[in-house]
């Protein structure tokens, strides 16, 4: 639909470039009615389904792009009360300021979030390069220091909790399993 809607406005193919700006607004917008309309079609069921929304790579108020890392932008969703919640996969750090650039992040999230909770990631794989690995090289903390941390990080920003990304119960360790147990 989105590639025939293009034709339609501009007589000829889609762009090559994925990055064209009047690409990503058709792609957006497009994409903000389908998800809207997935609410309105859980709504209509009669049964109460939880919409939780993954965005993954926030950058946070310093580079303020969301919609075109994800096609659609996220906080005018959370605004209109689409999602019941925002699962924030994956921040950034700043390396010069890891846990201010990250707290920086997760309050601009739960600034933006309507009235959907909010779940940062804890996240032990690291191919993104923003898992506990990451902060740990970049913060210079042990394992179970860095968990504990960001989860204080995620609680004071105003976070509804953290996820994990699996149920594996040993893939995090002693280390995160014991923080993750003892955190108040």
């Amino acid at each position: 639909p989105v590639c025939r809607k293009w034709r339609e406005l501009y007589g000829c193919e889609p762009p090559d470039d994925p990055t064209d700006e009047r690409w990503l607004k058709l792609v957006s917008g497009y994409f903000h009615r389908f998800l809207r309309g997935v609410r309105q079609r859980l709504d209509a069921s009669g049964r109460k389904i939880r919409y939780l929304v993954a965005i993954s790579r926030v950058r946070g108020p310093e580079r303020d792009d969301e919609w075109r890392m994800h096609a659609f932008d996220w906080r005018k969703l959370a605004a209109e009360g689409v999602f019941d919640g925002i699962v924030a996969d994956g921040i950034q750090p700043d390396p010069k300021d890891v846990w201010g650039s990250t707290r920086r992040a997760y309050e601009w999230i739960v600034a933006n979030r309507g009235k959907a909770e909010v779940y940062f990631h804890c996240s032990e794989y690291d191919n993104k390069q923003n898992g506990v690995p990451t902060y740990m090289r970049l913060a210079k903390l042990s394992k179970g220091e860095t968990a504990r941390k960001l989860l204080e990080t995620a609680r004071d920003a105003g976070g509804a909790g953290v996820v994990m990304e699996c149920v594996d119960p040993h893939l995090y360790g002693p280390e995160i399993d014991k923080v993750l147990r003892e955190f108040k």
